[in-house]
Parts: structure tokens; sequence; C-alpha cells
């Protein structure tokens, strides 16, 4: 009989194992990784715009899309250019909207929590 340890491990080097591993997939929680988009001005002030699985610029934009009107309400009417590398994300004037380098459970988990961009959620 199995001890209920070994039941709950899986063995890597089985190959039918193996689709059950993907990138960007937590251990924990069996979901797939969210990715913090923040909205920052040079004084420091910063605030949490969506997260994203996609950690590209599209992903940016495609997240960006479904908040544009608040991010218009703190950072006003800019021309917004892309950086060049995508974990810099777009900027305009003094303003960025990049990745915080933080995943979502990080930031959940985190002491220093970010005012979403729109208000409460």
């Amino acid at each position: 009989m199995q001890s209920l340890e070994t039941n709950n491990t899986i063995e890597l080097t089985d190959q039918s194992n193996l689709a059950d591993v993907q990138p960007g997939w937590t251990s924990k929680t069996n979901s797939l990784s969210k990715y913090e988009i923040v909205l920052c001005h040079v004084s420091g002030s910063a605030w949490r715009v969506a997260y994203t699985p996609r950690k590209t610029r599209v992903g940016i934009v495609n997240a960006v899309r479904n908040c544009w009107n608040e991010i218009e309400s703190k950072a006003g009417r800019q021309t917004w250019k892309y950086a060049k590398s995508s974990a810099d994300g777009l900027f305009s004037g003094g303003w960025t909207i990049r990745f915080s380098g933080r995943t979502e459970r990080e930031a959940k988990s985190s002491m220093s929590h970010l005012r979403w961009v729109g208000g409460l959620k």
C-alpha cells in the first residue's frame, strides 16, 4: 500500500506527467500567472492598472484598453509611445505604463499595496 505522500507527488521523468507542467503556471494555485501593470509618474506616484497573463507589449495594450478613461483621468491626454523593451511598456512625458516586476500573487501578498487607477476593486 502506497503512502499518501507518494500518491500526491508527480514524477517529472514520466512523459505523461510533463503535459501538466506548462510554463507560466504556478504550482501552488494551479492557475496561470498574471503580471501586474502599473501607471507611474516621475514624482513617485503609482497606480495599479491591471493584471495580464501576457508579459508582452500586446499584453499591456490589451489590459490598458479596458481602463483607458481612468488612465487619462490621472495622466491627462497624452501621446503614448512604446519604450525600447516590452517590460518598460509605454511612456509619455513623465508618465510610464509598465510591468511592475511582480506577479498577481506577489502583489496581493506584499505589504506595499498600490491603489487601482480607477479606484477600489
